[in-house]
């Protein structure tokens, strides 16, 4: 399952909402927040929500020294993908044996900081100090082997969170909105997985509700089902399992 959308439009609460199904969350919080969200808070204390907070940073060395060298790698090799990359790895591993995740969701918030961290990973390896067209490359191998393994893990579902982006072809004038994942990636996505939700938040002056779009509608050309859902629903798992 892909959840995409702005900022604050409930992609980890509903996230979080496998556990009225009865699952437990695990989630791998790259974005450093889940534990500090007010909603989220209780089920990590109830032992419902497990996290596991990305240690590293997005910048590991001097801002001063970036902004001077701006053709320079990252002088430090950032550690942040390496450290997704071996949480990864121990769940291949775990996965060969006693799977002790029967009854877990995986959660990935977000792929657009993960990936992020994997970008400046690949420029500090290569040497640069900016994305070239050969890195591209380099990312859309990565990414493809990272969601042929992440989708094929034994959880009873896992979970890609991603921000979006609006994209705009300007030789027919038409404006897409789409996961702000890395390069051909964003519109390879789809294929591995069974159904793609775009967050659609209505704020009235009193309160938030959170909704997602199951369908393409106007600029919203991605989000899509394989559920019997209607094309707006309450952004809760328990319901959409449910009615779908």
């Amino acid at each position: 399952i892909v959840l995409y959308g702005p900022p604050g439009s409930g992609k980890t609460t509903m996230a979080c909402t496998m556990t009225k199904l009865g699952y437990k969350v695990l989630l791998y919080d790259a974005d450093q927040k889940a534990e500090k969200m007010e909603n989220i808070r209780p089920l990590i204390e109830q032992g419902k929500v497990t996290v596991v907070t990305m240690q590293s940073t997005l910048v590991e060395g001097n801002l001063k020294d970036r902004i001077l060298r701006p053709k320079m790698p990252p002088a430090k090799q950032p550690q942040g993908y390496l450290e997704f990359v071996a949480f990864m790895t121990k769940l291949q591993e775990q996965a060969k044996g006693e799977w002790p995740y029967s009854d877990t969701v995986l959660v990935i918030d977000s792929a657009t900081t993960l990936f992020s961290h994997m970008r400046r990973l690949i420029l500090q390896v290569q040497g640069r100090g900016a994305m070239e067209i050969q890195d591209w490359g380099i990312i859309l191998s990565n990414l493809e082997e990272l969601f042929s393994v992440l989708f094929t893990l034994p959880f009873k579902h896992v979970i890609l969170i991603a921000h979006d982006q609006t994209e705009r072809d300007e030789l027919i004038g038409k404006v897409e909105i789409k996961p702000l994942v890395d390069g051909q990636m964003k519109n390879k996505v789809g294929l591995y997985v069974e159904e793609m939700y775009y967050m659609v938040p209505e704020i009235t002056k009193d309160k938030a509700e959170y909704k997602i779009m199951t369908r393409p509608v106007g600029r919203i050309t991605q989000a899509r089902t394989s559920r019997n859902l209607k094309t707006v629903e309450p952004a809760d798992f328990s319901i959409i399992f449910k009615e779908g």
